[in-house]
């Protein structure tokens, strides 16, 4: 899973994992969190795990300040009392379409020469850059691999689904459509969901 996508697939590793510190920037501008004082403790977490110090103590609740902030959700990851949101439907759109142009361009002057793989094994809530040991949500299916990094998210979710009987959001982030990405990638040429699995 993943907290801004709903899921971290090959796109999510292309696009977020290829890009340039600008780019993910770019990318991560359109997540902006809000505090919600009523839920907040002021236990400072979200202080200390904020990568540009955009947050700080004002009284006993925390306030992110929006010129400083960079999207990257931490703060939404580390707050156990969910006092760290934002609008998660209309936000995420834009950043998995930023996310599906990055990858794009990490590969455009590749066709043919890349192959991609994906594990699904220990597939979790939340993205593996979270500093935490997590916990799977579905059991492990096994090791998908293509040329069309689209074709292999589109079959892993689809996998998914079968084996579990739910969708990964289901499981993960319920309020995350991460069909958009598949089908903004797809727009825009960079593969297709339409896939034949062969299994090997």
């Amino acid at each position: 899973g993943h907290m801004g996508t709903g899921f971290g697939g090959a796109l999510k590793k292309l696009g977020m994992g290829l890009a340039s510190r600008m780019g993910k920037l770019r990318q991560h501008s359109a997540m902006l969190p809000q505090i919600k004082e009523s839920s907040c403790t002021g236990c400072g977490v979200c202080m200390r795990w904020c990568p540009v110090q955009a947050i700080e103590m004002r009284g006993s609740v925390a306030f992110i300040r929006a010129e400083d902030c960079i999207g990257c959700g931490e703060c939404l990851v580390v707050c156990r009392f969910d006092a760290v949101q934002h609008d998660w439907k209309t936000d995420t759109s834009l950043l998995q379409k930023r996310m599906a142009e990055h990858a794009l361009g990490a590969v455009i002057n590749k066709k043919g020469k890349v192959a991609f793989m994906s594990f699904l094994i220990s597939i979790t809530k939340d993205c593996d850059c979270i500093g935490r040991r997590q916990s799977p949500i579905v059991p492990d299916i096994g090791i998908l691999a293509g040329m069309d990094p689209v074709a292999i998210d589109t079959a892993s979710l689809d996998l998914i689904r079968e084996s579990t009987g739910k969708e990964l959001a289901d499981n993960a982030y319920p309020q995350i459509d991460y069909r958009v990405q598949l089908q903004h990638a797809q727009e825009i040429g960079l593969g297709k969901m339409a896939y034949q699995l062969v299994e090997v």
